[in-house]
């Protein structure tokens, strides 16, 4: 995590704009923590065991964060694809490639549907 951003909550400092969801949950979760230790409600010992799991947290949440916004791309991307391909090609397969690829189906989703 930033540097930064980790000094900004240990001043406590009010929530920088333009953070992701995970960013915020860290920031306030540290600046939360910071305040707890300087006002003595927590050990040192105490606040280092917080923050580990803070961070672990954090990248856990991170790493979600990324992974959807990676699969929602790929699916616009998908969509846009078959909607251009449709868009040029009227057909019977056309139209079941764009369905496919709105609902996130498998390219063969039709012959699966049939053998059930």
């Amino acid at each position: 995590m930033d540097i930064k951003l980790e000094k900004a909550a240990m001043k406590g400092y009010e929530l920088p704009k333009g953070l992701t969801l995970a960013e915020q949950g860290y920031y306030l979760a540290l600046r939360t923590l910071y305040t707890a230790y300087q006002k003595g409600v927590v050990t040192k010992k105490q606040a280092a065991e917080e923050k580990k799991a803070i961070l672990a947290a954090y990248t856990t949440e991170h790493s979600k964060e990324e992974f959807l916004d990676r699969s929602a791309l790929a699916m616009s991307e998908r969509i846009c694809k078959a909607a251009d391909n449709f868009r040029d090609n009227r057909t019977l397969e056309a139209a079941d490639t764009f369905y496919a690829a709105v609902f996130n189906l498998s390219e063969n989703w039709r012959k699966e549907m049939e053998a059930k």
